[in-house]
């Protein structure tokens, strides 16, 4: 680590945008955040007078890994019997903060998918791209 070493136990986890100043998200350890830091996910944050280490900064999505580079899987516009059944299902993936999922190597799974497609089956039509008028990129 460059700078000081802290002798504190928890350290703040920043909010990947600081425009209009630095959000606090949570807590975490030295151990938890030298990981995120190693895959790339965060960022260490010192202060600038004592060189002391702060907390860490989620890096934002785009700068990290692109815009559209995320892996997904498409799905055919018609709701097969499986999908119905998986509509009913507990999704991992749902509720996750955009750090956690940054860790996952699909940041969504089969069940929240289908869950999405599921609350806009009744405004799309059968037009070839009729999905992007509900759901543009």
């Amino acid at each position: 680590m460059n700078g000081c070493r802290s002798t504190r136990k928890q350290f703040f986890v920043y909010h990947s945008e600081n425009v209009l100043g630095w959000r606090m998200i949570r807590m975490t350890d030295m151990a938890r955040g030298d990981a995120q830091v190693m895959a790339g996910n965060w960022r260490r944050v010192y202060e600038t007078l004592t060189g002391m280490l702060i907390g860490f900064q989620v890096v934002q999505a785009s700068t990290a890994r692109g815009e559209y580079d995320m892996p997904s899987i498409p799905t055919p516009a018609a709701m097969s019997a499986r999908e119905m059944e998986l509509n009913c299902a507990r999704s991992r993936t749902a509720g996750l903060s955009e750090d956690q999922r940054a860790e996952l190597r699909f940041p969504e799974d089969k069940i929240e998918r289908v869950q999405a497609k599921v609350r806009v089956y009744a405004q799309i039509g059968a037009a070839r791209g009729d999905i992007l008028r509900v759901w543009p990129r």
